[in-house]
């Protein structure tokens, strides 16, 4: 018995001499790396953020060069848009600007003096464009108080195939 009990004393002592450093290291090694994964997801998602801002920027400031190009471009003027063989040219020369860029889905300009809408794809009036593009929860009127307003405004719209 007695050498029993000795050799389970050397178990145990044995026994918490290795398992109390193993936990301690453990326990300092998982803590350790829960904070640089934690860390590294963080600079993962602010690199994938700060990646949304540059295209969204870029995106934004494409836009901003396509407006520009479009106000400064002689064959988009209310005249030679309004003109019966240069309006085909202004069509165009939309197609080629809604060409060039990589997010635009249609463009469409409208001059407050006329009621016709030009896009890349022809001219509209107002009812035949609301029929082409089914706005949501809008009316003619509506719609030609909206085009005829300074204030911007969203309308959401589903286009029709």
């Amino acid at each position: 018995m007695i050498k029993s009990k000795l050799f389970i004393n050397y178990i145990v002592s044995y026994l918490i001499v290795f398992f109390v450093p193993f936990v301690i290291m453990s326990s300092i090694i998982y803590l350790n790396s829960v904070s640089n994964l934690k860390e590294e997801i963080e600079q993962s998602n602010l690199a994938k953020l700060e990646q949304v801002a540059a295209i969204t920027n870029e995106r934004m400031s494409e836009l901003e060069s396509i407006s520009n190009r479009i106000a400064h471009d002689p064959r988009l003027t209310p005249y030679m848009i309004h003109h019966p063989y240069y309006g085909l040219e202004a069509v165009a020369e939309l197609k080629k600007y809604k060409a060039n860029s990589s997010i635009l889905e249609e463009l469409l300009i409208f001059y407050h003096q006329s009621n016709t809408i030009y896009s890349s794809e022809g001219s509209f009036s107002l009812p035949a464009f609301l029929n082409k593009y089914q706005f949501y929860y809008i009316e003619l009127n509506d719609f030609d108080e909206l085009l005829h307003t300074n204030i911007p405004n969203n309308v959401l719209f589903e286009k029709q195939k």
